[in-house]
């Protein structure tokens, strides 16, 4: 709830705060121990609280976009910046969720680490996508609402799999678990797969990300050049500093 309204008021510190009061790290840390360990229940008790929570987070936020819909506070067409962030997914999105979870696993099992670096696990907002999904559906646009479902995924599998980097390259007994034996070895592959899957689905993305970018500076440097050339010209036949043109818009076609 206080994610869904900070997105719709487009709060970004109310949207934070959000990620600090969501625990939804401490069941994905669950998680990487359970594969390791090849423990199936509670493996699947810690998948069943991600559900879960997943679910009444989806839930909350579609409920609350309908009211806010009915009210003329939501609007498809004029979405705020902190939602339409995270409706474009891009790989960066899948390594700063590898990061987190790296540095979020590292700080649970070392007794040194600064009990503070737990909460870059924040930076991979786990709770605004399912929240930003929620609100897409409520505004009756399931095709924009899948790219908030894939970063999503792609920021839970990240701590995943950073998560499992981490422990089994620090930890002898899961090394050992993992060469000896096969229960943990086939779930970590198939995580691994599924990151796969979902970095394949994040590059093409990306490379729009990149085309937009190009497309961007472009834009910019012939409006400058555009303007700087308006300006000189007024000077010119003007002769007069009043005539200075203050500012110029362009409406550019899509193709």
């Amino acid at each position: 709830m206080i994610a869904t309204q900070g997105l719709l008021s487009n709060n970004a510190a109310v949207v934070i705060g959000a990620m600090v009061v969501a625990p939804w790290i401490l069941p994905l840390r669950v998680v990487v121990f359970a594969l390791l360990s090849g423990s199936p229940r509670i493996l699947f008790r810690a998948m069943a609280t991600l559900a879960a929570v997943a679910a009444i987070t989806v839930l909350l936020s579609t409920g609350l976009g309908l009211f806010f819909r009915a009210n003329g506070l939501l609007n498809v067409d004029l979405l705020p910046e902190q939602v339409m962030a995270r409706l474009e997914p891009t790989l960066l999105d899948l390594g700063i969720a590898l990061a987190a979870g790296a540095i979020a696993t590292y700080a649970k099992v070392n007794p040194e680490a600064v009990s503070s670096m737990a909460g870059t696990a924040i930076a991979v907002a786990l709770v605004p996508p399912v929240c930003v999904m929620g609100l897409i559906i409520a505004a009756n646009d399931l095709e924009a609402a899948q790219g908030s479902g894939l970063l999503y995924l792609a920021n839970l599998l990240g701590i995943l799999i950073g998560g499992l980097i981490v422990l089994a390259a620090r930890e002898p007994y899961f090394q050992d678990k993992l060469r000896r034996s096969r229960r943990p070895r086939l779930p970590v592959l198939l995580s691994i797969g599924l990151l796969m899957f979902i970095g394949e689905n994040l590059l093409g993305r990306y490379d729009q990300y990149l085309n937009n970018i190009k497309r961007e500076a472009a834009k910019r440097r012939i409006e400058t050049e555009i303007r700087s050339y308006l300006y000189r010209r007024t000077l010119t036949f003007g002769a007069n500093e009043a005539l200075q043109m203050e500012s110029i818009d362009f409406d550019w076609p899509d193709h």
